[in-house]
Formats: structure tokens, sequence, C-alpha cells
């Protein structure tokens, strides 16, 4: 789908951030084809901060990686430095969660917490939760 086509759908705008292809191509295909929402994937950080710069996403969807450089990315949306709404859910996928990580995740108001391998079912499940 066109950047295009994604602006002009009336279907809610998701942005799903994880390095692993599968989990994201899959459920970005479910959610297109089943006319849930509109996806827009990627794998690289920076790639994902600039779609929120240029887009309102209605849910964010977050693959944490070991070193949780992710945690700067959630804080400027939740900032509101993006174009995305400040409120917006945010999932977060982690292969591992410390009560550490657990606060701070609550802190900057995470919605739900996947713990990776996480089945696109699940996503599915907690997208359909949070979406309008």
């Amino acid at each position: 789908m066109s950047l295009h086509a994604y602006k002009n759908s009336k279907l809610p705008l998701v942005l799903l951030y994880d390095s692993e292809y599968m989990i994201r191509s899959v459920f970005a295909l479910l959610a297109n084809q089943t006319a849930k929402a509109s996806v827009m994937e990627t794998a690289h950080l920076p790639t994902a901060n600039n779609l929120c710069q240029t887009n309102a996403f209605e849910l964010v969807i977050i693959g944490m990686g070991q070193e949780h450089e992710e945690k700067h990315f959630i804080e400027l949306i939740r900032g509101g430095m993006t174009l995305t709404d400040k409120s917006v859910p945010i999932v977060v996928m982690t292969s591992a969660i410390t009560e550490g990580l657990l606060y701070e995740l609550k802190s900057l108001n995470v919605t739900d917490i996947l713990l990776k391998p996480t089945r696109v079912k699940a996503i599915h499940d907690v997208f359909l939760r949070n979406i309008n």
C-alpha cells in the first residue's frame, strides 16, 4: 500500500516496529486483509521515529531490543514530540522483563506488554483491545 493510500484510508493507522520480519509481515497482512487497520511496519528505529513524525498513528506496537533504546522513542511520543498523539496506546514486545523495566514502561504509560517469542494471535488480540 502506498503512503498516499495510507493517508486516505478510513481504517485506523497502526505502526509496528520490530526486528522480526515474520511477526511484522504476518500481522500487517492479517490486519490489512481483514480491513481492521492499515499497518505501516519497519525493522528500523529511525524509520519508526520518522513515521511518527509524519503520521498520526492510533496504535503503536514496539518490539524492544536488548539495549532498550526504544524507551527514548516512547518518551518522544509521550512527550508530544511527534505527530502521533501523546496518549496513543503503546504495546511493547520484549524477550525479557525485569522489575525495573516493568516500572519504566508503566511510568511511560505503556498499555500492554507481550513477552517474546509472541504469536501473531497475541498481537492481534492486543490490537483489537486497543483500537477504536
